[in-house]
């Protein structure tokens, strides 16, 4: 893969994730899309690993533990960002929400 098949599934599959609003019966567009960009990040770091940076740089690397604590911990501060304004809405009276607006 070339740094320009890299970029090109990355552009597409985000095209697919955040750009398409027409949803076929049986296929999930924004599940292809995130394949496709994961795929295209990982070729691209794959070719970049390769590359000589000079001293002082490591080549990038890609380490699923490390990916899998990263979804990991910005899943749970998503969440914990989402649940902190929903709670407090949900304890509002809803005039007061209104009032407040």
């Amino acid at each position: 893969m070339t740094i320009g098949g890299s970029i090109a599934l990355i552009v597409i599959g985000a095209i697919l994730r955040f750009g398409i609003t027409w949803k076929p019966a049986h296929v999930d567009l924004e599940a292809i899309g995130v394949i496709l960009m994961v795929a295209g990040a990982a070729g691209l770091m794959a070719l970049l690993s390769g590359v000589d940076l000079g001293g002082g740089f490591d080549p990038p690397k890609l380490v699923a533990s490390t990916a899998a604590l990263a979804v990991i911990s910005l899943g749970v501060a998503g969440v914990a960002a989402g649940l902190y304004p929903a709670r407090r809405a949900a304890m509002l009276e809803p005039v007061e929400a209104l009032r407040k607006e």
